[in-house]
């Protein structure tokens, strides 16, 4: 049976999307669509992996979680990359008549990226799974898999777990600094939210973050294993999928 495509495959969706958003841009002379469209190429290929590993990882809560947290990385990609995109676009002489429309929805794109990243820890910390998150996830798995996973591949799920943890615990002290209180207070009520999350986050970090993806499809939930098939005689291959692609039954 052939699996699904991974996040390797060429696909010509945000290629397509692109081109489309950018002649929206030039005709419109809005420089919004093309900000939609950074968006879009920023995130596919996270929502690509996330949405590879949901579909075969054989532990289907474990692909779950994990797609929820590819999801909150793509959003959370996909934000700064609009704005970015936003202000090269103005300095280009693209019509921008109000930057407050894009900030809000900004604002909304990390909130709703922090929101899809809370339920993805609670449910990681819960369910005890191990997770690892990246745009390339097939592939780097299968450079693990063969001793090849550079040292320097990062875990995206690091970056959702530190916004998402820290953001609600950030806005306790919040309502501090727009009150008329002494100085004092305002010191601790930055300091103090600062700590308590930089705390809850390195606890939430240990438990949940994998350092691989191997480690990650090593650890499902409910104390169960499902071994990876990464002896000599077939390297590069895990239960059910392998470097080409096909799953067997």
């Amino acid at each position: 049976m052939e699996a699904n495509c991974g996040p390797g495959s060429q696909s010509m969706i945000p290629i397509l999307l692109t081109i489309l958003l950018f002649c929206l841009s030039i005709l419109t002379n809005q420089a919004a669509f093309f900000c939609v469209a950074s968006a879009i190429v920023t995130g596919w290929t996270t929502f690509q992996s996330g949405r590879w590993v949901l579909q075969n990882d054989p532990v289907k809560q474990r692909g779950r979680i994990c797609f929820l947290f590819h999801l909150s990385v793509t959003i959370w990609l996909g934000a700064p990359s609009a704005g970015v995109s936003l202000l090269l676009m103005a300095g280009l002489g693209f019509r921008v008549d109000d930057l407050k429309p894009t900030g809000i929805a900004l604002l909304g794109a990390i909130t709703l990226s922090s929101l899809i990243g809370l339920v993805a820890v609670l449910f990681a910390w819960v369910r005890r799974v191990k997770i690892w998150a990246h745009p390339a996830f097939e592939k780097k798995l299968l450079q693990e898999l063969r001793d090849e996973l550079p040292p320097t591949t990062y875990n995206y799920a690091l970056f959702v777990t530190v916004t998402s943890v820290s953001l609600p615990i950030l806005c306790i002290g919040a309502p501090l600094l727009i009150t008329p209180v002494a100085p004092a207070i305002i010191v601790f009520a930055i300091l103090g939210p600062a700590f308590l999350a930089g705390v809850v986050c390195v606890m939430v970090s240990r438990r949940i973050l994998a350092s691989g993806p191997k480690e990650c499809l090593m650890t499902p939930p409910e104390g169960t294993t499902v071994p990876l098939n990464d002896n000599a005689d077939h390297p590069g291959t895990v239960p059910r999928w392998d470097s080409e692609g096909h799953q067997s039954d």
